[in-house]
């Protein structure tokens, strides 16, 4: 089948020549795998469609235009070009490329024009649409520093379901040889070697290590709105000076630490929509957030009232209607979180329940994890369970980064005070808030303490006057606790003196031991042969605490003291019993008086 259209010449005159197409052959299959097999008419190829028919064949220009569009055709006297099509009884398709050559502009913009293709289609529900469109290399730049990019340009008219036009730029960078079986426009089509490719703009916008490789942008009318769609396809050097400041990489920077970024828009009065990823996940680059308290290698965010899916250059971007949030993993300690939440008028924040968590060597069994980023700053904190030596304790924390790591603000309470014995010592509170260091390795976290609480001993509960520790991932290295202990004597006068308490290891224990010491007079008078001896008596008491960490069930107060004056000694002991308060001692008095020999007294209730 051969159709033709008359040419005429300058005078316009019929001329000889004409532009025409010809059908080479038509198939038809019932085959349900048709889409894997390829047929040939007059040596051009088309693919075969179940149920449809498919044709091809060659269309044909005069040589004016050939001449026109750049085309030196030698000694023929017409430009030939394939054409392909389908038809069934309820749709006709046809298209065809024309190769042409055309030099456009000058350095530092310069189109060659390497390809002219149309398309028309059409089907019983009035459905119709029409496009042409351009293949052009782009050569961006003064040599000898220029740069070569792909581009495409289309125009395409349709009528309902969707009457409108739209006009549509694409543009693409070049890839290296070991990235030529790969489009780099997607993450699941990434560049290996980015570092190699061509970019359509370096250093986009003046960030260094931001990189622009593919764009797609169309404007028009669909639906009875204007509608602008807009996507791009971007690659972050972590080694670049401005990006290095937000993109970390697991030691040093390689071409699989770039990542990608992909960004679609869609403005319309009826339906916008939005959407921004990047993903790193191919190689060991982060983006820091709160300036890399958290580190994530997949970021998504989104917004669509009536959901969309965006089309443009090939590529479709598809939000659920009603949809506006993030979606992200990220690190943070040793546990790795799937995020996906909304955003509300008080910014993008989540919260995360975590178990088994670890953070610089340190256990939090059970802790809540909220992360917070609106138009003051970012903030990440969370509540929960500690566990450490010092006993499981309840915990509030924040975050913040700096150069060599990040910094932890922590606000604990113990709950169950681990060394004690609740018929001897124990620590009913112990409250502290310091800042930790951690590494951005995330090593082992070392922090020291000032804290207050309390301390119960027997049956007497005492405000803590000092305390203060150093605790590691590798255990309590160090502890002072202090009280003002009190001691009321047999003539009721109150005591007071400091019980001081200190953590110590040796090779063969570790152990919580200390004490304090009470020294009070106390006037004496007996009547010995004959005469009165009397004298103030010195009286020392020491109250010794002694516990060994891992056998707990046998601290035990032990008592010890003497008497002191002329001519006066002596040895005493107490008890304290686990229901009082106080502990009552006794001892046996030497009196060895010049005129007679030596006497033994007892005192008590000391």
């Amino acid at each position: 089948m051969v159709t033709s259209v008359p040419s005429t010449d300058a005078s316009g005159s019929s001329s000889s020549l004409a532009a025409g197409a010809q059908v080479k052959g038509l198939a038809w299959t019932n085959l349900a795998n048709a889409a894997s097999f390829n047929i040939s008419f007059g040596g051009v190829q088309t693919a075969l469609a179940n149920r449809t028919w498919s044709l091809a064949g060659t269309g044909n220009l005069p040589g004016a235009a050939a001449s026109a569009l750049g085309v030196n055709l030698g000694s023929a006297a017409q430009l030939l070009f394939d054409l392909r099509g389908t038809f069934s009884a309820t749709e006709i398709s046809l298209s065809g490329q024309v190769p042409v050559s055309l030099h456009i502009g000058s350095a530092p913009f310069v189109l060659d024009v390497k390809s002219l293709t149309a398309s028309l289609s059409a089907d019983t529900s009035g459905k119709f649409s029409f496009s042409i469109g351009t293949q052009t290399d782009v050569t961006l730049g003064y040599a000898p520093q220029t740069r070569a990019i792909t581009s495409s340009l289309t125009l395409a008219a349709a009528t309902k379901p969707s009457v409108g036009m739209s006009l549509s730029l694409s543009a693409v960078g070049n890839t290296n040889a070991a990235d030529a079986g790969v489009t780099g426009l997607s993450s699941s089509s990434r560049l290996t070697r980015p570092d190699l490719a061509t970019f359509i703009w370096p250093d986009q916008f003046g960030i260094k290590g931001m990189n622009l490789f593919g764009l797609s942008a169309s404007i028009g009318w669909a639906g009875g709105s204007p509608v602008v769609s807009f996507t791009s396809t971007t690659y972050l050097n972590p080694a670049g000076a401005d990006m290095a400041r937000v993109l970390q990489c697991n030691g040093a920077c390689d071409a699989s630490d770039w990542m990608i970024s992909t960004l679609a828009v869609s403005a319309s009065y009826t339906n916008p929509c939005f959407a921004y990823g990047f993903d790193g996940s191919a190689g060991g680059s982060t983006l820091a957030i709160d300036g890399g308290v958290m580190r994530t290698s997949v970021f998504k965010v989104g917004f669509a009232p009536s959901g969309c899916s965006i089309q443009a250059g090939g590529s479709t971007f598809s939000l659920p209607p009603g949809f506006a949030g993030f979606a992200f993993t990220t690190t943070f300690g040793n546990t790795t979180l799937n995020v996906a939440t909304q955003v509300s008028i008080e910014g993008f924040e989540f919260s995360a329940a975590l178990t088994n968590f670890q953070l610089g060597g340190i256990s939090y069994p059970s802790i809540t994890l909220f992360v917070k980023i609106d138009d003051a700053g970012s903030e990440i904190t969370f509540t929960g369970q500690m566990q450490s030596a010092l006993g499981d304790a309840d915990v509030s924390s924040s975050f913040v980064a700096n150069s060599s790591g990040m910094s932890q603000s922590l606000s604990a309470s113990v709950t169950n005070w681990s060394m004690g014995r609740a018929d001897t010592m124990e620590i009913p509170e112990f409250n502290f808030t310091t800042s930790i260091s951690l590494p951005s390795s995330g090593g082992c976290a070392d922090f020291s303490a000032s804290a207050s609480g309390s301390m119960k001993v027997k049956s007497k509960t005492y405000t803590i006057k000092d305390a203060s520790f150093r605790l590691t991932c590798n255990g309590l290295q160090s502890l002072t606790l202090a009280i003002n202990m009190e001691h009321t004597s047999s003539g009721g006068a109150v005591l007071t003196t400091e019980f001081r308490l200190n953590y110590s290891k040796t090779s063969s224990q570790t152990s919580l031991a200390g004490g304090a010491s009470f020294g009070y007079q106390k006037y004496g008078s007996w009547s010995l042969y004959g005469s009165t001896f009397s004298r103030h008596i010195s009286i020392n008491i020491y109250a010794n605490f002694s516990l060994v960490v891992g056998s707990e069930s046998s601290a035990a107060f032990s008592f010890g003291g003497g008497f002191n004056a002329d001519r006066v000694s002596g040895s005493l002991d107490c008890l304290w019993t686990s229901t009082s308060s106080d502990f009552r001692c006794s001892g046996s008095l030497r009196l060895n008086p010049s005129w007679a020999g030596i006497y033994h007294k007892t005192w008590g209730d000391l």
